[in-house]
């Protein structure tokens, strides 16, 4: 049995290396890059920078399709990402995970007491 895909888990610990490694993946999307993310996440793609990539990317002809629980709290931030991306909305979403042409990334957050 010839098993070509490779899977491998990677801690990241701190928002520098969390944004980096979004970055690059989204540097690494040839035509397409799309996220599923609970509502807090929006909040935290614009407060830290990655629209810049959202734009560079939507410049290049990618297309960005954004899943995510819209709510009165993340509104603001979900209208400045439809400016980059397709946005729509799914209630009670719990997870975060982006995929490309290549590869799937999740996020698990671990809240330290």
């Amino acid at each position: 049995m010839n098993n070509d895909h490779h899977s491998r888990n990677d801690v990241l610990v701190g928002i520098d290396n969390i944004v980096d490694a979004i970055e690059k993946f989204i540097d690494e999307s040839k035509t397409a890059y799309d996220v599923c993310a609970d509502s807090s996440i929006p909040s935290f793609i614009v407060k830290n920078g990655i629209m810049k990539k959202f734009f560079e990317f939507k410049k290049k002809n990618g297309r960005i399709r954004y899943i995510t629980e819209v709510t009165t709290w993340n509104i603001d931030y979900c209208k400045q990402i439809m400016k980059a991306a397709h946005v729509r909305h799914l209630e009670g979403l719990k997870a975060v995970f982006r995929v490309n042409e290549a590869e799937c990334h999740y996020n698990i957050v671990l809240d330290e007491p």
